[in-house]
């Protein structure tokens, strides 16, 4: 049988998110706030300017999360 990219990619998607969901909680916690602040920043971002003391605020709670994230993805904990 021939795999094409799109079905191993699919593929793997689909076990990342297994792991995922059975493996840790945290992460997709981590993940759900990511979005969350991601979605607000970006709601800001519209009539806001990026110098703003509040989208600066924001950036930097979103850069935590984002961090925390991938240590949490690198160290398994």
């Amino acid at each position: 049988m021939v795999r094409s990219a799109h079905t191993d990619a699919s593929a793997q998607r689909t076990s990342n998110i297994d792991i995922l969901l059975l493996g840790d909680v945290r992460f997709v916690c981590l993940y759900n706030i990511i979005e969350e602040l991601r979605l607000e920043l970006n709601q800001l971002y519209a009539y806001k300017k990026l110098v703003d003391k509040e989208i600066i605020k924001l950036s930097e709670k979103l850069d935590k999360a984002i961090n925390e994230y991938y240590q949490l993805q690198k160290t398994g904990r």
